[in-house]
């Protein structure tokens, strides 16, 4: 009886004879096959090569599933499938066909993200998500069950995919996109705003098209003019600054080295504004303005936003420390860690701009002269923002000057370094690509994921 030439069914109890096949087989042969061979065999039949030769009958983790699905469709006494799981003595391999049935099928698959990534009264907790992950580890017993699970058959992966499409689709607003994830693609979100108003691209004087208006995301302050009712004079007021930030750098040059406090407050007055200072241009990606010591706005300079020519080239080029990023994930800490930074208002497409609190207190400085006090320094903010794992957002930039002491506790005033991964929600080809999980090494890969889930077990 040659091995190889067991032919495994693809139904459930014709896989179970298969399993019952290789057993006999080996006993026989005295004979274990080769790794990609137990491996094959061992992702259809269930059999495990390692040691003894467990024959898995999937009736436990059926039925619990079967159980799970049944409480759905009664609509009365839903079950949470992580309860289950806890509660059952499920074997490692049992719980991932467990799991693997969960997010085979539409309806458990979204009720189960669902439960994972949403409070009982629906709102969005992302910071749920460590002590999930270390739940699923222990009971799939390794970290090669998890992946199987993960990214194999009917896959968590897949099931998040479908979510968030569906998602997306049902949105009634940008802000709903910006609190489900906080790196999308910009065009991705454009092309939302396009279906919420039916606005399309129009001829620009300088050629290629240009948006007919631009989507919002939050509340722009009463000083700059109702947003629903003036949007306008917001505009108007960047277009000012632009122009007097370009005639600066007309005079100055572009990579002109004093850029603190440069007044730009010309023509600015009409709207109400008794102060504009430009704190950095010269070689920055952005620019920004404080207007009345209230305000900080953030203007890209790389965007030409009337062009669509140039849109896709700032597509292209598209950075973690842009407006639009920025804007996205400074709305994502507010959300879900407040107080930890300066409030952000408001975010403009059209103007690519964002509007944030003014903070007056001075930055933290460098230890220049004793290195270990300024090791120790940084350590020290790096310790202090380590909560902000808990909702998928790792701060790469641990510079003092990027943080405020206020009255209220140590605030960061400059995220536009940080990378973003939570593994409840997966990064999705084509409509997120912003905040990549990525340092100057190289792609933060699963394991390293894992290993930050696992760092959060004892968290509080």
């Amino acid at each position: 009886m040659m091995i190889n030439s067991i032919k495994l069914n693809s139904t459930p109890n014709g896989r179970f004879k298969a399993a019952k096949n290789v057993q006999n087989a080996q006993k026989n042969l005295n004979f274990t096959p080769t790794p990609p061979l137990s491996y094959s065999l061992y992702g259809q039949s269930g059999v495990s090569f390692r040691g003894d030769v467990p024959v898995h009958n999937w009736d436990k983790a059926d039925k619990l599933f079967n159980e799970y699905k049944q409480s759905l469709d009664s609509g009365d006494n839903k079950l949470k499938v992580m309860d289950m799981l806890e509660a059952s003595d499920l074997e490692p391999d049992e719980a991932v066909r467990f799991m693997q049935n969960i997010t085979g099928d539409r309806e458990t698959a979204f009720a189960f993200i669902d439960e994972v990534t949403r409070d009982e009264d629906g709102t969005i907790n992302p910071s749920k998500s460590p002590k999930i992950v270390n739940t699923l580890l222990e009971k799939f017993g390794n970290v090669r069950n998890f992946n199987k699970w993960y990214t194999g058959r009917n896959s968590y992966t897949q099931a998040f995919e479908a979510y968030t499409e569906e998602y997306y689709k049902n949105a009634k607003s940008i802000e709903e996109l910006y609190a489900w994830l906080p790196n999308w693609d910009p065009n991705t979100v454009r092309e939302k705003y396009k279906k919420l108003t039916g606005l399309q691209w129009t001829p620009a004087p300088e050629g290629g098209f240009m948006w007919a208006d631009g989507y919002t995301v939050g509340k722009l302050p009463e000083d700059f003019g109702n947003i629903e009712g003036d949007k306008e004079k917001y505009r108007a007021v960047v277009a000012q600054l632009v122009k007097n930030i370009s005639k600066y750098d007309y005079v100055q040059g572009t990579a002109a080295k004093d850029s603190t406090n440069i007044d730009v407050l010309e023509g600015l007055e009409q709207y109400g504004f008794k102060s504009a200072r430009l704190i950095n241009a010269g070689l920055s990606p952005k620019h920004k303005v404080i207007l009345d010591d209230k305000y900080i706005i953030k203007i890209d300079r790389q965007k030409d936003h009337n062009a669509e020519r140039d849109f896709y080239n700032y597509l292209n080029d598209i950075r973690q420390d842009t407006a639009f990023v920025n804007g996205q994930i400074n709305n994502y800490i507010g959300l879900y860690w407040p107080g930890r930074t300066p409030e952000h208002y408001f975010y403009d497409d059209y103007t690519g701009t964002n509007v944030y609190q003014f903070l007056p207190e001075d930055t933290l400085h460098f230890i220049e002269n004793n290195e270990a006090e300024a090791i120790a320094q940084c350590s020290m903010l790096k310790e202090d923002f380590s909560d902000l794992h808990r909702i998928g957002v790792y701060y790469r930039d641990f510079n003092p000057e990027n943080f405020i002491q206020t009255e209220n506790g140590l605030k960061c005033v400059d995220s536009g370094k940080c990378v973003y991964f939570d593994l409840l929600k997966p990064d999705l080809n084509g409509c997120v690509i912003t905040m990549p999980a990525k340092t100057e090494s190289g792609t933060i890969e699963l394991s390293d994921k894992i290993k930050a889930a696992k760092s959060m077990k004892d968290w509080n």
